[in-house]
């Protein structure tokens, strides 16, 4: 299950560093890609491995498509499956790309912890429908104020879709959300700032954000 969770977050941010525009969403079977301004999902990374899409085809699993990134051919092969135009280049990260980058790396780093790590919707999708759960946001005050706020002037969904826990051991010990911005307790941390002063360089700029929580 590490494993697979940490395949995840390096397929998501792959595909966001590629697409920065897309949307990410936690459901009840796994994690959700959508396209900007569209409500269908045109992506899901399931929590056995597995990519479902509207394809005449099977694809094939994270290990084997993440074993192939390298030389990119199978990735181009979704993208165009799903209907993404691969870019001639990689666009310069975001703060949302960032964030993403930075979860996944995380993921990375603390797969052999021996304590459980997760990433956590805020905004989740589930059977009885959509909701946030509030837990996620209540240690991190600047952020749970950033979203009431947000949530007088946005949709429920786009007020809650930014925010991703980081849970240890079944606790949120940190918040990342797709402004660009790491919070541990009432300490916030600006990730392209961080990223600019470590030369763009990432394990030093989530080694300075997280640090605190980190194993």
């Amino acid at each position: 299950m590490r494993c697979v969770r940490r395949q995840m977050w390096s397929l998501v941010s792959m595909l966001l560093r590629r697409h920065p525009g897309l949307q990410v969403a936690e459901t009840q079977h796994g994690i959700a890609l959508f396209k900007p301004d569209d409500d269908a999902r045109f992506l899901l990374i399931d929590r056995d491995g597995d990519l479902v899409i509207a394809a005449d085809r099977p694809w094939p699993t994270l290990d084997e498509l993440l074993a192939a990134a390298p030389d990119g051919e199978k990735l181009t092969d979704l993208e165009y499956a799903v209907g993404l135009e691969p870019p001639p280049m990689t666009p310069p990260s975001t703060p949302a790309v960032l964030a993403y980058r930075t979860l996944a790396l995380l993921m990375a780093i603390t797969l052999d912890d021996k304590r459980e790590w997760q990433i956590r919707g805020v905004w989740q999708e589930t059977i009885s429908g959509a909701h946030h759960i509030k837990a996620f946001l209540v240690p991190f005050p600047v952020a749970a104020a950033r979203a009431e706020t947000n949530r007088t002037h946005e949709s429920y969904r786009r007020s809650y879709l930014p925010y991703w826990a980081v849970l240890r051991a079944g606790e949120p010990v940190a918040l990342v959300d797709t402004y660009g911005f790491v919070h541990v307790g009432s300490q916030v941390f600006s990730l392209p700032e961080l990223y600019t002063a470590h030369a763009r360089r990432l394990t030093p700029t989530v080694a300075a954000a997280l640090g605190e929580v980190l194993p």
